[in-house]
């Protein structure tokens, strides 16, 4: 938490992960932190004696959920949280541990103050063309449209999680799949 709540928004703002989205991602990347540190998919899990997944409902490399399960058990910020922890635990699967801690400690400093958790995406996704140009845009983005961040998705409300909408996709931009995954095309007629 030391280093998401000085890093989001710059460093004179300790409030800017206090919004419902931001709070969860708060909690999601402190997760992410630990278990990348210690190489272990569980966290905390001496703390209730709990081997199989920690102080988590599952341990991040068996995790099944995805954005289109924020809210399931009512917005709060561990659960939710732990819908951004997995989609970063995944990266690191995919990318190697040095290249997605590099990746998700850049995308903090360019995160806005009150993020989404697209807004927090969308930075991912400028880190890794401002450290890598480009060099894993395809990675970054298979794991985010698995886990429900794809091109197409959406989220609003910056305020708590009463005011939030969102739309879980697991599209890839369409210049990473040409012809495949595009929205369709909708048009209308005023007779």
């Amino acid at each position: 938490h030391g280093v998401t709540t000085r890093v989001v928004g710059g460093p004179d703002t300790v409030s800017c992960l206090s919004s419902g989205q931001g709070a969860a991602m708060g909690e999601g990347w402190s997760d992410y932190f630990a278990v990348s540190y210690f190489n272990e998919p569980r966290t905390g899990r001496y703390l209730l004696e709990k081997e199989e997944a920690g102080i988590r409902r599952h341990a991040y490399n068996t995790y099944p959920g995805n954005f289109s399960n924020l809210g399931d058990e009512g917005f709060l910020p561990h659960n939710d949280g732990e819908l951004w922890a997995v989609m970063l635990f995944d990266l690191r699967q995919k990318l190697g541990a040095t290249v997605a801690d590099k990746l998700v400690y850049e995308a903090l400093r360019i995160t806005p103050c009150r993020p989404t958790m697209i807004e927090a995406r969308n930075a991912l996704v400028t880190a890794e063309q401002n450290l890598f140009q480009k060099q894993h845009e395809r990675g970054l983005w298979e794991v985010l449209a698995a886990r429900g961040f794809g091109d197409s998705a959406a989220s609003s409300g910056q305020g708590e999680f009463d005011s939030i909408t969102f739309t879980a996709a697991f599209d890839l931009p369409p210049a990473l799949a040409p012809g495949v995954n595009r929205p369709p095309k909708v048009s209308s007629a005023v007779t």
